[in-house]
């Protein structure tokens, strides 16, 4: 039973890790697209010039990349202090 429940509360932190990750992933780069929540284009595009937009479809794919990995680094950070809090109750 225990087993069971471990899966089960691995597996739902999973898919919520996922969706966080893409969720602040995708609104970084609609961001730096310079795109609202709605969908229409602020300007970043159509204000750039010719050929332009090749730069700053890259430019918001790096920092959207970067702000991922950045989530992804504070999670495994957070993880560690917890298993070491949760070791340093168990050796006492």
């Amino acid at each position: 039973m225990a087993s069971g429940i471990n899966n089960a509360a691995s597996w739902l932190a999973g898919h919520f890790v996922v969706a966080l990750v893409g969720a602040v992933t995708a609104m970084v780069f609609a961001s730096g697209l310079g795109v609202s929540q709605a969908g229409a284009p602020v300007g970043a595009l159509s204000e750039s010039a010719p050929g332009g937009e090749r730069e700053v479809v890259a430019m918001a794919f790096a920092s959207a990349y970067s702000a991922g990995m950045t989530v992804c680094a504070l999670l495994a950070t957070l993880r560690v202090l917890i298993a070491w809090g949760w070791l340093a109750l168990r050796v006492e």
